[in-house]
């Protein structure tokens, strides 16, 4: 566990819980796991390489789509950031969106062919 974060198991169990709630109820509704990446400084190089490698291991576990970094683009860019320089301002969240719905896009066609 690095600096005060969960251990990536525990978040990685708790997505699974999540899509397992999902499964039952509604068996053929597509998952899409959302990754995101820490900046490459990152404090804790080890825990951000298992925390990344955690949504990757999620979306092949459950047959999802997976949107490898919601922040691609937009991290460390202080044009895209919030003064806090971690969190997209309106900008970044334009990038945000292009980046899940280049994984949505497809999906929600085919489901909407249905």
């Amino acid at each position: 566990m690095a600096f005060g974060h969960r251990p990536v198991e525990q978040t990685s169990a708790n997505l699974q819980s999540i899509i397992d709630q999902v499964k039952p109820r509604n068996p053929n509704a597509p998952i899409v796991i959302v990754g995101i990446q820490f900046p490459i400084a990152a404090p804790d190089s080890e825990y951000a390489a298992a925390f990344v490698k955690m949504f990757g291991e999620l979306a092949a576990k459950n047959h999802a789509a997976l949107v490898p970094s919601l922040l691609e683009g937009v991290a460390g860019d202080p044009k895209l950031n919030l003064p806090d320089g971690i969190h997209p301002n309106a900008a970044g969240h334009k990038i945000l969106v292009e980046n899940v719905w280049r994984v949505l896009e497809p999906i929600a066609r085919e489901v909407g062919s249905k």
